[in-house]
């Protein structure tokens, strides 16, 4: 992921993109903070970045916010163009009508599940890697009686990466 970053970012340089750079240069710095803060374990996972990146994303939007509502549409603007370059870098989220048609449609929420179940972890129960860049885990339970059937998804993802760490300690 930091390889991506960098990439991206001499990428922007090179185009002259002033925003862009600006967006991932803030990027770059804070996991650079994160790595100097005390109590860093000496590794810096997919996670941590992604949850590095997703704070960055969240008070961009929370300022693009403030300023709408004092009327500073210039910098809404700004901070609009600076959040897109920065979301650039976290996972694809599906939209809530795309949710909504998965939910709606067995087929599909089957085929999709059948797409995660490809990719089991090794020596966790029922916990399954998310096909993406990123790493993301997810552990599906289901139960089934007469008539219906339930499932329960839950994303594993802190608890995956902190047990391999244990691991490889």
């Amino acid at each position: 992921m930091e390889a991506k970053i960098q990439a991206e970012l001499m990428s922007a340089m090179k185009e002259k993109n002033a925003e862009k750079t600006s967006a991932i240069r803030e990027i770059k710095t804070a996991i650079m903070k994160f790595k100097t803060s005390p109590g860093f374990s000496g590794t810096c996972s997919e996670a941590d970045i992604l949850g590095i990146i997703q704070k960055i994303s969240k008070q961009h939007k929370e300022s693009a916010d403030m300023y709408a509502a004092a009327g500073r549409e210039d910098l809404v603007k700004e901070e609009l163009a600076q959040l897109e370059y920065i979301n650039f870098f976290l996972p694809k989220m599906m939209s809530e009508e795309e949710t909504r048609e998965l939910l709606k449609n067995k087929e599909l929420f089957e085929q999709k599940i059948g797409e995660i179940k490809q990719y089991p972890i090794e020596g966790f129960h029922k916990v399954y890697q998310l096909p993406v860049e990123t790493e993301c885990y997810l552990k599906i339970e289901s139960f089934q009686n007469q008539q219906s059937e339930f499932g329960i998804i839950m994303d594993v993802t802190e608890e995956i990466i902190d047990k391999q760490r244990l691991q490889k300690e």
